[in-house]
């Protein structure tokens, strides 16, 4: 334990952790649920880890939407939105977030604040895919002051939406005794790609 271990362990403790681990405590998977993860970063990139954890990866283009309900048999009881504002969307929005980026500092700075918006193909897949009185959870970064949101889906689906950046400390003490586990858990080992010397 502490210094036995590798620094990855705590390393891990930084960002990818409490993301994770937050999003999943939002995303309230009832007993014996289903969850489906968007934007997995290091399970994507790594499919020997994710069989080894009883993960499915799905790749596109495939119509996730459809997918997902034939393996769930009416949708996944929660979705995890870890993509935010990183998805792919349209041209339109991309131009619009292209300009706010060439702008002088403040002038961008308030655009953000006024007119930014951001590609929500992921988030409105989510809505789609996702059960009826589902629930998404959102820790993804969204920063788009202007994003159009479809509250018709969320309100005619009753899904329950629960979101908010990441509260690194508020989750830290919590994970910590897992990360020190010797038998790692959480499978923090299996995420480390490549190692370098700090100096």
């Amino acid at each position: 334990m502490g210094s036995e271990l590798p620094d990855h362990r705590y390393l891990f403790l930084s960002d990818t952790l409490p993301t994770v681990w937050q999003g999943v405590d939002y995303a309230n998977v009832p007993e014996s649920g289903t969850l489906a993860v968007f934007g997995s970063g290091p399970v994507v990139q790594r499919p020997d880890m994710a069989a080894r954890h009883g993960v499915e990866v799905l790749g596109f283009p495939i119509d996730i939407v459809a997918e997902l309900q034939e393996m769930t048999k009416r949708g996944p009881d929660s979705i995890f939105d870890a993509v935010g504002l990183k998805a792919h969307g349209s041209t339109g929005e991309k131009l619009v977030q292209a300009a706010a980026g060439l702008l002088p500092k403040k002038l961008g700075q308030q655009a953000m604040e006024t007119i930014l918006v951001d590609q929500t193909s992921v988030l409105h897949t989510t809505f789609a895919a996702v059960r009826r009185g589902g629930t998404v959870s959102l820790s993804g970064l969204h920063a788009g002051a202007a994003t159009p949101m479809a509250f018709i889906d969320i309100s005619d689906k009753q899904i329950q939406l629960r979101e908010g950046q990441r509260n690194t400390r508020s989750w830290t003490q919590r994970i910590l005794p897992f990360t020190e586990d010797p038998s790692d858990p959480p499978g923090l080992d299996d995420l480390v790609a490549h190692t370098a010397p700090s100096s």
